[in-house]
């Protein structure tokens, strides 16, 4: 079957006219047309061709074949998981593939629920290599996350299983900390196991047989052998309960509620600005105090910026800028 014909069909499938397809898949009415009747060439980067394949479970490559066969579907067929996680980034952000441009939110939320998942170690002072540090793993532990490995995995799980060149036990890891990851990046809602496997429970026996101190060796993996696996088990059986499919509608919802819930942060910050914009103001005008309002527009800077910060840097700023208040008032 010819390639436009082959997405043609799928359209046909859902039993939409392409006004109605292409409202479902954001993509233009024209667009649809064009590509349909062959005037536009389905190619792996036209937008339409990647909507449909993230909608099938398709990989995108299959569109460089003019005709496609039994034996080509076959071959780029996705497993379950990719299928769900492919559906997941395109709904969400747009496109497949997890870039440190596009998903810089995505891949921090990725580390923070690996990070999640330490165990609590709080020190004065550890020393790694020679160089000392103080304070807690954790932060040592972002800081120095072996991102490389992530990215090339997270690509690799957008894969069909003939492309996935790497570690299988290595990839299973990232398949439980991606979908703890998409469940964690809003409380109101989440998606069940289902989705992304036949056999939910494979993930608890994996996590329970998983030796976290030899992947800690083996891949270089900073800390990984403070992994607290009863945490993980515990998420993923609270997942395996659920039955939340990853459907569109269920991803732009996902999408929107985030959306709102930046839009609070936001007007609470700026909120909280404008309450210390007064509070300076009234502070200039009291002749009593010697307290003005700073003209440094670095100062500025710093407070839209903090709204960006993990309350554990937060926390961190405070208790500096509490040590440096202290010594001016001692001087």
């Amino acid at each position: 079957m010819k390639k436009n014909e082959f997405i043609k069909q799928i359209r046909q499938k859902y039993k939409m006219s392409q006004k109605k397809f292409a409202e479902y898949l954001e993509v233009s009415k024209s667009l649809i047309e064009k590509v349909e009747m062959g005037k536009i060439p389905a190619t792996p980067e036209n937008k339409y061709v990647k909507a449909v394949c993230a909608l099938e479970g398709l990989d995108n490559e299959i569109f460089k074949y003019d005709e496609i066969t039994d034996e080509i579907l076959k071959e780029y067929e996705l497993s379950k998981f990719s299928k769900a996680f492919r559906k997941f980034l395109y709904f969400y952000y747009g496109t497949f593939y997890p870039n440190r441009f596009a998903y810089d939110y995505f891949i921090q939320s990725y580390i923070n629920s690996i990070n999640n998942a330490i165990v609590h170690l709080e020190m004065e002072n550890f020393s790694v290599e020679g160089e000392f540090y103080g304070g807690d793993w954790r932060e040592y532990w972002i800081r120095n996350f072996p991102k490389e490995l992530l990215f090339e995995n997270l690509n690799y799980l957008t894969l069909p299983k003939i492309k996935q060149t790497t570690d299988i036990k290595l990839l299973k890891l990232f398949e439980i900390f991606t979908i703890i990851s998409i469940n964690t990046i809003t409380e109101n809602l989440k998606f069940g196991l289902i989705n992304f496997n036949d056999n939910p429970y494979s993930y608890i026996e994996f996590l329970k047989n998983f030796d976290f101190k030899a992947a800690e060796e083996l891949y270089g993996i900073i800390n990984l052998s403070s992994v607290d696996k009863f945490y993980l088990i515990e998420l993923i059986s609270e997942f395996s309960e659920l039955d939340t499919q990853i459907s569109v509608e269920n991803i732009k919802k996902l999408k929107k509620i985030k959306e709102i819930e930046q839009l609070k942060r936001k007007e609470e910050f700026i909120n909280a600005f404008n309450v210390l914009d007064e509070f300076f103001d009234s502070a200039e005008n009291n002749k009593n105090q010697n307290i003005k309002k700073s003209t440094d527009p670095k100062d500025k800077q710093i407070c839209e910026l903090l709204q960006y910060a993990p309350p554990a840097f937060k926390d961190k700023i405070i208790e500096k800028l509490l040590k440096f208040k202290d010594e001016v008032e001692d001087i």
